[in-house]
C-alpha cells in the first residue's frame, strides 16, 4: 500500500534519486540498537530497552535525543565511534528485503543515483561491493547529525541540478527534515526506524510501505497517482 502525503512537490520522474543508507538500503536496525546500548555507559546516556522500542520509533530526532539524555556535544564523537564499530561488522549486515532488486531496476531509469548518509563512506562502499550494488554515482558522508541538508545542496551544485530535479529517500524524521531544508522532493520509507505518522509530520511527497513502491518514482505523476490513506 502507498501512503500519499498531503502536499506533492514532485510532479515528474527525478533526474537525481538520492538514498539514505542505514534503515533505507541496509538493514542495520539490530546492529545499531546493540551498538547504541553498548556505548550508553561510555557516553552517559540511557539505554534503549526492548519494551521502549515502539515509543522510541514514534519520536522525532530532537525528542529521541532529549528522552535518552544524549549529550549533544558528544554526538560527533558517538557517530565516529559508531562508524568504526559498524565497519568491523559490515559483512554481517543484510540489505532491506527487496531493495537490491529495486535499486537494479531504478539504475538504468535514473540519470543520477546517489547516497547521502551519516555512515562512513568506506562502510557503505564495502556493503555495496558485498551486495554487487556498485553502480551509484556518488556516496556523500555527513559528519554531523543534522548536516544532510548541506550535503544535498552540495550535490545539487556539483551536478548542476535544480531542487525540483532531486528526490531524497529516507527512513527517519531527520532525513525528511533535511530534504525540506534543501528544498528537494522527499520520500519517507516505513521499513526503517521511524513510524509512518512521524515521517508524515515533515509532509514528504510520498510515504512508501514496501521497496517495490519506489518504482513509482520513475513513472509519470499521472501513472503514479495513488489514493490518500
Amino acid at each position: 500500500m502507498i501512503l500519499r502525503a498531503m502536499s506533492v512537490k514532485q510532479q515528474q520522474a527525478p533526474t537525481a534519486l538520492i538514498f539514505d543508507f542505514d534503515g533505507t538500503i541496509a538493514d542495520t536496525f539490530s546492529e545499531a540498537l546493540r551498538l547504541f546500548n553498548r556505548l550508553a555507559p561510555v557516553y552517559g546516556y540511557k539505554q534503549l530497552l526492548p519494551d521502549d522500542l515502539p515509543r522510541a520509533r514514534n519520536m522525532t530526532t530532537k525528542e529521541f535525543i532529549r528522552s535518552y539524555d544524549i549529550p549533544r556535544m558528544k554526538i560527533p564523537s558517538l557517530i565516529r565511534e559508531g562508524r568504526r564499530i559498524i565497519g568491523k561488522r559490515i559483512i554481517e549486515i543484510k540489505p532491506i528485503a527487496g531493495m537490491p532488486e529495486v535499486l537494479c531496476a531504478l539504475r538504468p531509469q535514473v540519470k543520477i543515483l546517489g547516497i547521502v548518509t551519516s555512515n562512513a563512506k568506506s562502510n557503505v562502499e564495502a556493503f555495496l561491493a558485498k551486495e554487487n550494488l556498485e553502480f551509484f554515482d556518488f556516496i556523500s558522508s555527513v559528519s554531523k547529525l543534522g548536516g544532510k541538508s548541506k550535503n544535498l545542496k552540495a550535490v545539487m551544485k556539483t551536478f548542476t541540478l535544480e531542487a525540483n530535479e532531486v528526490v531524497y529517500v529516507g527512513d527517519e524524521y531527520r532525513d525528511l527534515l533535511a530534504a525540506n531544508k534543501a528544498g528537494v522532493g522527499s520520500v519517507g520509507v516505513c521499513w526503517g526506524f521511524n513510524k509512518h505518522h512521524v515521517l508524515a509530520k515533515q509532509q514528504p511527497d510520498y510515504l512508501f510501505q514496501d521497496p517495490k513502491e519506489l518504482l513509482q518514482l520513475i513513472s509519470t505523476s499521472e501513472d503514479a497517482s495513488v489514493d490518500h490513506a
